[in-house]
C-alpha cells in the first residue's frame, strides 16, 4: 500500500472544523475548483469525505444517542478512520479493500495504547452500489477477512446511505441509524464487547440502564431494565425506536439534509474526475488516522508504519 500523501494530513479534519459545514451545504464545487494540483485534489477529496463523516458522527450518532458509547470513544482517542477509493465490487477492488482491512489489524496490533474501540473504513466511491449489492460485497469481504485473520481483533458491520427506513420493529429500524453519508464499514473491537457479555446480572442491569439513559429512554423502560438483565443491543434499539416515535420528523429532515449534502459533494467530485480523465478508483488510499477528540488532535494511528511494511499484495499475510 502506498504511503499517505503528506498534503492530505488530517490536521484540518476535525469535528470543530467540520462544524461550519453542519450549518450549510459543503462548498464542494469551490474546494474542487481550487484543488488544481493532483496532491491538492486528493487532499480536498479526503477532507470533504471526512467532514461529512464528522457531521454524521456528531449530528446523528452522538446527537441522536443511537450509540451511547460513541462520544466517549471519540473523546478518548479510540476512534480511527481511513478512506479507501475502491470504486466497484470486482475482485480487484475487493482485494484493495481487504488490504486496508489487513492494515487495520496490523496497525491495531502494533499500537502501544492498544487497538481502537471503533474504526471506520469509508468507501465514498462505492456510493453508486445499491445497498443490497453493497451488503453482498460486505459479506464477501468479511468472509475473506475472517479467513485471513481468524483471530481478528474486530467485529464489523456495514453502513450505507440507501438503507431503507423500516419502523415496524426496533430491530428493523436499526438501519435508519446506519444511513451514513458514504458507504462505510465499522469495526468494533472485540476487546470492548466481549467483557460486557461476561458481567453478572446485577452489573448487566446497571450497564443496560446506563446505556438506555444515554439513549434517552423513558422512565418505564429504565425501571424494567433495572428489574431484569437484558441484551444491551436490544435495549438500545428499543430506546432508539422510542426516540424515533417522538422525533421522527425532525430526525428524518436532519438526516435527509446530510445525505443531500453528501450527494452534492459526490456529484462535484465525479464531475471533476471526469474533467481530468480519471475515476474515483484512481485516488490513493491513505493510512489509518485517529479522529480528533477531547484527548487530543487528529494524527496517524500508532502502528501504521509496521502495518505498511508488513503488507503483502493480497492483504492476507
Amino acid at each position: 500500500m502506498s504511503s499517505p500523501d503528506p498534503n492530505a494530513s488530517p490536521a484540518s479534519r476535525s469535528l470543530s472544523q467540520a462544524g461550519a459545514a453542519a450549518h450549510g451545504k459543503p462548498k464542494a464545487g469551490a474546494a474542487l475548483a481550487a484543488a488544481a494540483a493532483p496532491e491538492s485534489f486528493q487532499a480536498a477529496q479526503v477532507s470533504a469525505v471526512e467532514a461529512l463523516n464528522d457531521r454524521f458522527l456528531r449530528e446523528v450518532v452522538e446527537s441522536w444517542r443511537s450509540c451511547p458509547y460513541a462520544r466517549g470513544c471519540r473523546d478518548a482517542g479510540k476512534l480511527w478512520r481511513t478512506v479507501c477509493w475502491a470504486d466497484d465490487d470486482a475482485v480487484a477492488s475487493e482485494q484493495r479493500i481487504l488490504r486496508v482491512m489487513a492494515q487495520l489489524e496490523r496497525a491495531a496490533g502494533a499500537a502501544e495504547a492498544g487497538p481502537p474501540e471503533v474504526a471506520l473504513l469509508v468507501l465514498p466511491a462505492l456510493a453508486h452500489l445499491e445497498s443490497p449489492r453493497f451488503d453482498a460485497l460486505h459479506v464477501r469481504l468479511r468472509t475473506a477477512h475472517e479467513a485471513a485473520f481468524p483471530q481478528s481483533l474486530f467485529y464489523n458491520v456495514a453502513f450505507h446511505p440507501g438503507y431503507p427506513i423500516d419502523n415496524r420493529t426496533p430491530s428493523t429500524l436499526v438501519r435508519l441509524f446506519r444511513r451514513s453519508p458514504d458507504p462505510t464499514l465499522q469495526f468494533v473491537a472485540k476487546a470492548v464487547l466481549q467483557p460486557l457479555r461476561k458481567t453478572t446480572d446485577e452489573a448487566e442491569r446497571v450497564r443496560t440502564a446506563s446505556a438506555l439513559l444515554a439513549a434517552g429512554a423513558d422512565t418505564a423502560t429504565l425501571a424494567a431494565a433495572l428489574r431484569a438483565p437484558r441484551d444491551v443491543s436490544v435495549a438500545v434499539a428499543e430506546a432508539n425506536a422510542q426516540r424515533f416515535e417522538r422525533e421522527s420528523a425532525a430526525m428524518l429532515a436532519q438526516l435527509e439534509q446530510l445525505l443531500a449534502d453528501a450527494a452534492e459533494v459526490r456529484r462535484a467530485r465525479e464531475a471533476a474526475l471526469v474533467g481530468q480523465g480519471r475515476r474515483g478508483g484512481d485516488l490513493e488510499d491513505g493510512a489509518w488516522w485517529v479522529v480528533q477528540g477531547a484527548a487530543g488532535p487528529a494524527g496517524p494511528a500508532a502502528g501504521n508504519a509496521a502495518a505498511d511494511s508488513d503488507l503483502s499484495g493480497d492483504g492476507r499475510s
